[in-house]
């Protein structure tokens, strides 16, 4: 009988490098990874979130010391988003990818009855020593603190991937515009890079009227596919949630 499959990557808190195999290389991942593994993970001391990274390079045995990848005060656990998530680009840099949840009564009062949550992505050109870049995902504008225009788009259940040319792909679940008196998170929406992250596109639509509590995925290939997972919600009085691609 042929041998069984690899089992499914890790989600959220840890992706071997690099991040994104393809399913034959998935199955020797002891030679292809070379026995590197980097890893994210959320440390909240006296009320404060920092993403924390930290790497093995021989196995698990030893971790190199932990480095902050966010700004200052810029960092949380988002209630409507999973942990930070990691990517290797094709030339070793490391992206990655997290949540900033400001959730407080005046906030709450706006709209957001889950609170406001920022998408952030970072990246380290040094193997994650430092985290010089952080890009906010999404259109100008559209940001909590561009309140001023009416123009406020929570961005939750992000995802991301990273092409073998070195563009970045992000997905998203955006809350563009109220719905019922609130803002709910009922749109697919992604964007990409050419420049490393530092500069996105304008962002498009993929689906309206999706599950507003589950996560997204994408994927990309060079020859010019695109691939964004979703849950799509159907009858909306009464809700059918049909996993999409």
């Amino acid at each position: 009988p042929p041998p069984p499959p690899p089992p499914p990557p890790p989600l959220f808190f840890f992706h071997p490098y690099p991040a994104i195999p393809d399913a034959q290389e998935s199955r020797g991942l002891g030679d292809v990874y070379k026995r590197q593994v980097h890893v994210t993970y959320a440390d909240t001391v006296n009320g404060v979130t920092n993403i924390l990274f930290t790497s093995t390079y021989d196995g698990g045995n030893t971790w190199t010391d932990p480095t902050i990848v966010n700004e200052p005060g810029i960092a949380s656990r988002p209630h409507m988003a999973g942990g930070a998530m990691l990517q290797v680009g094709p030339e070793g840099e490391i992206y990655a990818l997290y949540g900033h949840s400001i959730k407080n009564k005046k906030v709450m009062d706006e709209g957001f009855g889950h609170g406001y949550t920022y998408t952030i992505l970072a990246r380290s050109d040094d193997g994650g020593k430092t985290w010089p870049m952080h890009t906010l995902i999404g259109d100008p504008n559209t940001h909590y603190h561009d309140a001023a225009n009416g123009m406020m788009h929570s961005k939750t259940f992000e995802s991301f991937s990273i092409r073998d040319d070195g563009r970045v792909y992000v997905a998203w679940l955006d809350s563009r515009g109220q719905q019922n008196g609130g803002y709910t998170t009922g749109q697919v929406r992604m964007q990409y890079s050419d420049t490393n992250g530092e500069s996105f596109s304008k962002s498009v639509i993929v689906k309206n009227k999706v599950c507003p509590c589950c996560a997204t995925d994408i994927c990309s290939k060079t020859t010019g596919e695109t691939f964004v997972q979703y849950l799509s919600l159907i009858h909306i009085s009464e809700p059918t949630r049909l996993l999409s691609i």
